[in-house]
């Protein structure tokens, strides 16, 4: 086959072999399928079927990019000069807790009565929901 500048199709004869090779074992719409998996470059053109239309443009898709470079590992040594000893640790977390902005007795009063309001509810609906489907279940198993 050529195409519409007189250059030989590529492809035509990866079809044409396509179709010879699948013919013994499968039938002529298996053998188009299998053709159809060759597409054409970015430049190819493809008339449409019946001849009339305009022709048919495909473009390939283009894949996920790669990184360029790998990412640099951490080495077990550098990881391991990072590290504190106790001391050092104990003083960092003392540090850190001076930072912290405690709660006053009157923020710590509501919030408990909060949080202690909230699981009573949460314990009540769990509780009302299993005396039900207990009571349930035996009406309709007992």
């Amino acid at each position: 086959m050529t195409d519409q500048s007189g250059r030989a199709d590529k492809h035509a004869s990866r079809s044409s072999h396509a179709r010879k090779r699948s013919r013994g074992a499968h039938d002529d719409a298996t053998a188009e399928l299998a053709a159809a998996d060759d597409l054409p470059d970015d430049g190819d053109v493809e008339p449409v079927p019946g001849g009339n239309a305009e022709p048919i443009h495909r473009r390939h898709t283009t894949g996920p990019v790669r990184r360029t470079a790998p990412r640099p590992h951490k080495s077990a040594e550098a990881e391991v000069s990072q590290r504190a000893n106790p001391a050092q640790f104990a003083k960092q977390s003392v540090a850190e807790l001076k930072k912290v902005k405690w709660p006053t007795g009157d923020q710590l009063g509501q919030s408990f009565v909060v949080v202690l309001v909230f699981v009573v509810v949460i314990m009540a609906i769990v509780a009302g929901l299993d005396f039900g489907f207990g009571k349930l279940l035996l009406k309709l198993l007992g």
